[in-house]
């Protein structure tokens, strides 16, 4: 959400399809889930406001939004 600007934008919605329908199946996906929440607040802090670190992360997650919509149909 951070570096998208928005909980409703399209590749959020992806990631969170993502998360609630295939990773909340499977014991590692879950523990993923639980540590990315605990961690995710405290870097959305210290990250905000840095474009470079920001850019790199949405380059990387536009990846993995493309690795879901592949394996996942037009998700």
């Amino acid at each position: 959400t951070m570096v998208y600007g928005s909980y409703s934008h399209p590749k959020v919605m992806v990631l969170r399809w993502y998360r609630d329908n295939v990773m909340q199946k499977s014991c590692i996906g879950r523990l993923f889930i639980r540590t990315y929440y605990y961690f995710s607040p405290k870097l959305v802090v210290v990250l905000k406001g840095h474009k470079t670190v920001n850019s790199f992360i949405r380059c990387c997650l536009d990846k993995v939004v493309i690795w879901c919509r592949e394996r996942n149909g037009s998700v």
